[in-house]
């Protein structure tokens, strides 16, 4: 492997003379530097704010007001923010028949509690075509109004909800009928409070079937040692596959609370989500309730929930903020070969959060294997799923297997390093991926040498990560970021096809080598800077000496 690239280095300011013209031209170099620095700094920040911050929810959406005609006739690919979801209740049913070979069929109920800059007729979200929406309704108060689908997209993978009475009725008793009625709530905390429940609430009843696949809420299943096949269901959703399973705002600048509940066989299932389970309940139909708390916001496309039967190593991660408790999860027969990952994992969560200065904001952290995946991973927040080969390793065969403990060290690494850049913080759009990748591909390598430092990650940087971005530049090149339309303040991908084409080598590799050279950079300016430092600070102590030694000799 080569050695580590040492990225753009400023040549070191020269000591010259000590006459007070060479000790003004060095402050001068210095003052420029740090003003550089600074700025290069500042310059950072405001690109990581502006593409990691969605638009502010209770802010003036650029659509300051639309007609009813243009929201009910809408074909643009971006969902119009004139209504934007505060908290989704999301209440799924998953029933199969193990002895047939039936589809299993899901059956849920999402009320998503809105807010809305103006009164309209027409609510524009997304469902995948295989979503069957049977029922609409808006609670508002004490009122329930009728709705229904005007007009699905299936280009655009939307669903236009019109409502039988309007919304141009009263939301609460008194006015007459007839009368426009402004649906923006007094106010609503980040984390919810009372005025939560006094918003409009959007319910929608909806099924379909739980087909194998590798995207949306799909079924997989294992088999036993003893040929016995079982059943697993899961999800993924990045990057737009969260429409497959319910209707919502699948976009990731529209974050909102989740509050999931979720319908299963009773163990040996287990069911896991984002958060903690609150309460279980069997049910009369032979289901088991699982609730979960309440998420804190966050996109769509880091909604997760697994069913299966699965058997987990678990331990607490004292890190510099709280105990955080982690579990690691696989099919029964390879619950074994999960200790490379929880190693990895706590690892992982006491070195990022002493390194970002910011605690782990859940109050746990799943990490499932699932046998059919598509990806290497995907970051849920609480809940990471994996391919198998990403996260198991054999104890019996690691010894011998340097490869496979390097590399399940670097994307159970980058996967936590996500629960950071991507979902405290999130894009708000996928046009700035390179900033949600480059940062977890770099900081990976962070992780996993404080795992394992024998295995000189940091030195193998160049080798993998540079010299990868350098080839896929060469093959086919494109910009990290996007180029805003006039008056935006970020890029905006332009067709569902282009999402999925973000993720590429370009976004990864050389997202993390750009933020490599920037760090390089200013470790060296930052580091002349303290030597110049010291050394002005010590100029006056030398001269007291040279004037003691002078009276000293006077003296004699």
């Amino acid at each position: 492997m080569a050695q580590q690239g040492k990225g753009m280095v400023v040549p070191p300011i020269s000591n010259g003379a000590t006459s007070g013209w060479r000790s003004q031209q060095k402050s001068s170099i210095l003052l420029i530097l740090l003003i550089a620095s600074l700025s290069v700094l500042l310059g950072i920040a405001y690109i990581v704010t502006l593409a990691f911050s969605p638009a502010p929810l209770g802010a003036p959406p650029p659509e300051s007001t639309l007609s009813d005609d243009a929201l009910c006739s809408w074909g643009n690919l971006y969902l119009p923010e004139i209504v934007i979801p505060v908290r989704y209740d999301h209440n799924l049913s998953c029933s199969f028949d193990p002895l047939t070979n039936s589809p299993a069929r899901a059956q849920g109920q999402t009320a998503i509690r809105l807010r809305a800059s103006q009164s309209t007729t027409c609510v524009v979200l997304h469902a995948g075509e295989n979503v069957d929406i049977t029922s609409v309704e808006l609670v508002s108060l004490d009122r329930v109004i009728s709705g229904r689908v005007l007009k699905r997209n299936p280009s655009l993978q939307q669903v236009i909800l019109t409502f039988v009475d309007g919304l141009l009725q009263p939301t609460e008793p008194g006015p007459s009928a007839g009368k426009t009625v402004d649906l923006r709530p007094k106010g609503v905390g980040p984390n919810g409070d009372e005025d939560e429940q006094k918003l409009p609430t959007l319910v929608l009843n909806y099924t379909y079937e739980i087909q194998p696949g590798l995207d949306g809420f799909y079924a997989s299943e294992f088999t036993d040692a003893e040929g016995v096949r079982h059943p697993i269901f899961s999800t993924q959703f990045e990057s737009i596959a969260a429409r497959k399973a319910l209707p919502c705002f699948d976009e990731p600048r529209f974050k909102a609370r989740f509050a999931v509940v979720l319908s299963a066989p009773p163990a040996p299932f287990v069911v896991l989500s984002n958060m903690p389970l609150q309460s279980t309940r069997n049910r009369t139909d032979g289901l088991a309730e699982y609730t979960f708390e309440v998420s804190p916001p966050m996109s769509t496309y880091l909604l997760a929930w697994v069913i299966g039967e699965l058997a987990s190593v678990e331990t607490v991660c004292e890190t510099e903020y709280k105990s955080v408790p982690l579990r690691v999860w696989s099919s029964p027969d390879k619950v074994g070969m999960l200790g490379t990952a929880l190693s990895v994992g706590c690892t992982a969560l006491m070195t990022l959060s002493t390194t970002f200065g910011v605690p782990y904001a859940l109050p746990k952290l799943d990490l499932v294997g699932i046998p059919n995946f598509a990806a290497g991973a995907m970051e849920n927040w609480g809940v990471i799923t994996y391919r198998e080969t990403s996260l198991l390793v054999d104890p019996y065969v690691v010894p011998n297997d340097v490869h496979q403990d390097f590399r399940v060290a670097l994307v159970v690494s980058h996967e936590i390093v996500h629960q950071w850049f991507g979902n405290l913080v999130t894009c708000a759009d996928w046009s700035e991926l390179w900033l949600n990748e480059g940062f977890a591909t770099y900081f990976e390598n962070l992780a996993a040498f404080a795992y394992r430092p024998s295995y000189g990650y940091f030195t193998k940087f160049f080798a993998q990560e540079t010299v990868s971005a350098l080839v896929d530049d060469a093959v086919s090149s494109h910009p990290l970021s996007g180029t805003p339309e006039p008056g935006a303040l970020y890029s905006r991908v332009k067709s569902l096809a282009q999402v999925d084409a973000q993720f590429d080598g370009i976004e990864y590799d050389k997202g993390a080598a750009v933020i490599r050279m920037l760090r390089s950079y200013l470790m060296a300016v930052s580091k002349q800077a303290e030597e110049s430092a010291a050394e002005m600070r010590a100029k006056p102590c030398r001269r007291r000496r040279r004037h003691l030694q002078q009276q000293q000799q006077q003296k004699q």
